[in-house]
């Protein structure tokens, strides 16, 4: 069932994505302080982010705090946590006068990747959240706040204006997170795309997607994932603990466990397929570059070709094993010998753990003097064949000579 979250839950999730992501917890953006009342904004003429500025920082760096002053702050980006208010922040840690020399952010690329974000995490891009709509002053009718009991609260855009009796009747909606911006504050809100009355139990029907029982939403509250290869809905999908960028977590644990030989794990490896360039999920490599194991991963409900990816990889790489997973479970995965030209064996997972354990910086140094024999002896057949294209050069001219020669004999002859 999709979990319909209290505003206070959002906020938690919200929060916790922009912690996760390393560029957000230590940040420069360059801008101007303007202190309002308590606080104060940072902004670079078209739009401003609160800032957060502990006492010891106020004191440490008062001289750069005056109204209009060009400064470089360094932080984390969060979430202020009024109840009221929907607004990201930064949790200055430190203040420096702007210089061309620092590199920073201004306040609007902020927001640019603010919104990247939240579009990568289907949690914010699909987010249920149940609560009573009232008025805010100030604003549309087709902009209400969304409360919880517990007085916490967020901006909620509808497609038309207020529904009837929203100040009596607790709701569930269905939206996207995104942002807003005033000269002042980046905001966030919900954009909601649907509106359902709140049952007793919540339950408003079935999801009908392909191999799914457990979703318990109606078929529109219900959407299929964009990619066809899935045979499940998005909603099945992102509940699954076998989603695909859990199952590369996996992967990445499992190598990560093996551990020995120089080899560690990578995520997201760029691989030459051929002409174009392709993106393994997982690899094991050491530190040449040389692969040890490349795994292809896939979400559960997955039909499409990922084992002839994976195969891909390994010809191209000339990597000795392989892993197909679309589970987190090992015992699951299809774990493959690569034979060379092409032909792969599928062998068990301790034979897959024997054979990664048993290769040495040996094995990977004759593997490597086998690809650096082979493009030498390509190149010494490249200019082979150079040499042979100037002899045959040198050889059409002598015979255009001499059939000039061989035709001035033959008129001389007939005269």
């Amino acid at each position: 069932m999709p979990r319909v979250h209290s505003i206070s839950e959002i906020k938690v999730m919200l929060s916790g994505i922009l912690g996760s992501h390393a560029e957000l917890r230590n940040i420069k953006v360059r801008g101007k302080i303007s202190p309002l009342k308590s606080t104060h904004f940072l902004s670079d003429g078209k739009i401003g982010i609160r800032c957060f500025v502990p006492p010891v920082i106020k004191t440490q760096f008062a001289q750069f705090l005056a109204p209009r002053t060009s400064v470089i702050v360094q932080g984390h980006i969060t979430l202020y946590t009024d109840p009221g208010f929907n607004e990201y922040e930064i949790n200055v840690g430190s203040i420096t006068p702007d210089t061309n020399g620092i590199a920073a952010f201004s306040v609007s690329q902020v927001e640019n990747q603010l919104l990247k974000i939240i579009e990568d995490q289907f949690e914010l891009i699909d987010v249920r959240a149940r609560g009573k709509f009232n008025d805010v002053p100030g604003m549309p009718k087709s902009v209400l706040s969304l409360k919880d009991p517990d007085d916490s609260a967020i901006l909620c855009r509808l497609p038309n204006n207020r529904p009837s009796n929203q100040d009596r009747e607790e709701v569930s909606i269905r939206g996207k997170i995104c942002n807003f911006s005033t000269p002042n504050r980046i905001q966030y809100q919900i954009d909601v795309v649907g509106i359902e009355s709140c049952s007793p139990d919540n339950s408003i029907g079935q999801c009908q997607c392909s191999g799914c029982g457990s979703c318990q939403s109606r078929t529109d509250m219900c959407p299929p994932l964009q990619d066809p290869e899935y045979e499940l809905c998005a909603n099945c999908y992102h509940e699954s603990p076998d989603r695909e960028d859990r199952v590369a977590q996996a992967v990445y644990a499992y190598f990560n466990a093996l551990g020995g030989n120089g080899f560690s794990p990578e995520k997201e490896r760029t691989i030459q397929v051929f002409s174009s360039l392709g993106r393994a999920d997982v690899v094991l490599v050491d530190g040449n570059g040389s692969f040890a194991a490349i795994a292809e991963c896939k979400g559960s409900g997955y039909v499409g070709h990922g084992i002839e990816q994976l195969n891909a990889y390994l010809s191209t790489s000339d990597a000795p094993f392989g892993i197909f997973a679309n589970t987190v479970d090992p015992e699951q995965w299809k774990f493959y010998k690569n034979q060379g030209q092409n032909q792969f064996e599928s062998i068990t997972c301790d034979q897959f753990k024997a054979g990664v354990k048993g290769l040495t910086d040996s094995d990977l140094l004759s593997a490597r003097d086998q690809i650096d024999t082979l493009e030498a002896e390509n190149n010494q057949l490249k200019q082979t064949q150079r040499g042979l294209k100037e002899d045959f050069g040198r050889l059409k001219v002598y015979l255009e000579s001499a059939m000039q020669t061989i035709n001035q004999i033959r008129e001389k002859v007939d005269e």
